[in-house]
């Protein structure tokens, strides 16, 4: 059995200064769903820069930086009575070595803390299957009714909420 994982980078908040290096991490990562997208779901850029800046102007980011560079991302907001996680993604070459997990793991931290929400959602491509199992990995559920979870909550293009689900954790926060 492998033991823990050595990180030796850090995590910390993602601000104005780290814009275009999250920029560059959403979209390189974004190319893994370009083979289970359809050509009206899937572009390049996935996320384009004038819509990341709007983004980041209601998410915040934590970003894992390792050798004065971000190799993973994972935004998060409240929205209503729940908190979201937007723009999860770690550069493909880190891939699969529990800075998606890190990231994740100080996310929900930060949003349990907060004492705002006790309930965090995500939403992802439905077929994304990594991503799904990710998640579920982590204590998340496929949620009863994604597409209405999407219409509350998500201000997202169609053809992205009809191509997606949503997951969803409790927190406890005793």
């Amino acid at each position: 059995m492998a033991g823990p994982v050595a990180f030796h980078g850090t995590v910390s908040a993602g601000g104005p200064n780290d814009t275009e290096a999250i920029y560059d991490v959403i979209n390189e990562a974004a190319k893994a769903y370009k083979p289970v997208l359809s050509s009206e779901a899937y572009h390049e850029p996935q996320m384009p820069m004038a819509e990341l800046v709007e983004e980041m102007k209601r998410v915040k980011f934590l970003a894992y930086t390792e050798d004065s560079e971000i190799l993973g991302v994972m935004g998060y907001e409240y929205v209503g009575d729940v908190a979201l996680i937007r723009h999860a993604y770690v550069r493909p070459r880190a891939q699969r070595k529990g800075i998606g997990a890190l990231l994740l793991n100080q996310l929900e931290d930060t949003i349990a803390r907060s004492r705002k929400v006790d309930k965090i959602i995500i939403g992802t491509y439905s077929e994304a299957s990594w991503a799904v199992s990710f998640y579920q990995k982590h204590g998340y559920q496929i949620s009863r009714d994604p597409q209405e979870i999407m219409k509350k909550y998500y201000d997202i293009p169609e053809v992205q909420r009809l191509n997606s689900l949503t997951l969803e954790k409790r927190l406890n926060l005793q």
